[in-house]
């Protein structure tokens, strides 16, 4: 038990010792854009940037959710990143990056990774409020229904949705080719 406990110590520090403070922003639920320090871990564990983010202000650090407030941006890795409040699912959200933002059409994503693959989970958020919610690894079959239902009032992109989604490999290329056609119709 004596050892657990050195160890559970031992995988605290290191984390702490490789995580980095960036300061940026977060959006309040009022839509206000704020400065703050967010602390973004690093180490042997893979921080979720999806599900928390943890600021430092004044009082300490807080943990955020995405219940708590719109989104944050923060630059890590020399690399913007942009998180906004999407569902995942019908009563459960996180932090996802925006992918394709349209007037008619927007993909919002997040990944899952091990280390012999990444999934990928997509929202897709139609002008009003209608919701898709798709993974990289559903049946080919399944994007061409749900997309076709999704655009259903329109006959050219149901012929270009036909025309998709015959090899995994390019599920992304299509999805962005689709959506493009999508807000530019």
């Amino acid at each position: 038990m004596r050892h657990c406990y050195y160890l559970l110590i031992f995988f605290c520090s290191f984390t702490k010792l490789y995580s980095k403070d960036v300061k940026e922003y977060i959006v309040t639920l009022k839509g206000d854009t704020v400065s703050a320090q967010i602390k973004v871990p690093g180490g042997l564990f893979r921080y979720n940037a999806n599900k928390k983010v943890i600021i430092i202000d004044n009082t300490g650090e807080k943990t955020l959710t995405p219940g708590d407030i719109r989104g944050y941006g923060c630059n890590y890795k020399l690399k913007d990143h942009v998180y906004t409040t999407r569902p995942i699912k019908k009563g459960s959200s996180y932090f996802l990056e925006p992918v394709i933002i349209g007037q008619k059409i927007s993909l919002y994503e997040y990944a899952e990774s091990d280390p012999k693959n990444t999934q990928y989970f997509y929202t897709f958020e139609k002008t009003g409020g209608t919701y898709v919610f798709l993974t990289n690894y559903s049946a080919l079959a399944t994007f061409k229904e749900k997309l076709k239902l999704l655009f259903q009032e329109n006959a050219e992109i149901q012929k270009l949705i036909d025309k998709k989604f015959e090899e995994r490999r390019h599920i992304q290329d299509e999805i962005a080719e689709i959506l493009n056609a999508v807000n530019k119709s």
